[in-house]
């Protein structure tokens, strides 16, 4: 395949804000090739948003983990040291994800990876590279991401929240008053998230690396000139994780994000019932799943 992914020069200051923050940019860390590959990869995939997220992106896949193409990206030397500088540890290759967001479409609104990492202890990491396959241009057209800074505010509590909740719920107990308390507490942290947002330039081949405790939204596009902006997102947990069944289980039940109040039940779940790695019993490690992904 040649060369996919630039090695991006990284020191103590980068390590040091992205323990802070939960998140840093890298610059150029795909090559003019990759993205020209990604974007017909991601063409031939994606489909019309259906309800999936309420119908606020225009076409969506997730599937694009089942591409070639990704295993060859994240298999590259240059991807493994950049990553593994920051992260410190192995990785399993999970998932991966294509957005399309168009003008009239706002994307998605705050949250956290609830449904990509809603499946692994609350304990263990997962982690997220996203990078848009349009520049972005974030204070003219829009369309990028926006994100808080983990030692800010942090959804860590979300999950554990979520893994508590999920024992009553899957028990039959009665949570409707806690879920309505937590949506009246989830309108309430808006406006902080607002507040402490960063919303940064991408040129093409820029990428983000977040960890799942980052509060992120979509950013709808302006009345600059660009029409439709296409994204992917590449998914990775810590190679220990453990099967959270009980979680999953109450997620699909309620239509996913639990922490956030959210209960869809009886309308199109986000959240599919089939668990990952299905044959583990609950608590046990990833790794040692059939369906275990590539260990980086």
């Amino acid at each position: 395949m040649g060369t996919l992914v630039n090695q991006v020069d990284l020191d103590h200051n980068n390590l040091n804000q992205f323990r802070r923050d939960g998140f840093i940019k890298l610059n150029g860390l795909f090559t003019e090739k990759t993205i020209s590959l990604l974007k017909k990869a991601v063409e031939a995939r994606v489909e019309p948003d259906t309800g999936s997220y309420g119908n606020q992106m225009a076409r969506l896949t997730f599937s694009l983990g089942d591409d070639p193409l990704i295993k060859d990206i994240y298999s590259q030397a240059e991807f493994k040291n950049t990553i593994g500088d920051l992260i410190e540890d192995r990785l399993i290759a999970t998932a991966a994800q294509a957005f399309e967001l168009t003008k009239g479409k706002s994307g998605l609104p705050w949250h956290y990876g609830y449904i990509s990492f809603g499946y692994i202890r609350s304990a263990d990491m997962g982690y997220s590279v996203w990078a848009p396959l349009n520049e972005i241009a974030a204070q003219t057209n829009g369309g990028g991401m926006a994100y808080v800074p983990e030692h800010i505010i942090s959804a860590q509590h979300s999950y554990e929240l979520g893994g508590i909740l999920a024992n009553k719920i899957n028990s039959g107990i009665p949570v409707a008053g806690t879920l309505k308390a937590l949506r009246q507490t989830h309108k309430l942290i808006e406006p902080i998230l607002e507040q402490h947002k960063v919303h940064d330039n991408f040129s093409v081949g820029d990428a983000l690396l977040f960890n799942k405790n980052i509060w992120h939204r979509s950013s709808s596009l302006n009345s600059g000139a660009m029409e439709r902006r296409l994204g992917i997102v590449m998914r990775f947990v810590n190679w220990k994780s453990r099967i959270d069944r009980e979680r999953w289980k109450a997620e699909y039940r309620l239509g996913g994000g639990i922490a956030m109040g959210v209960d869809t039940s009886g309308g199109p779940a986000q959240v599919s019932p089939v668990l990952p790695f299905q044959d583990l019993n609950d608590g046990a490690e990833l790794r040692t799943s059939a369906y275990c992904g590539d260990i980086i």
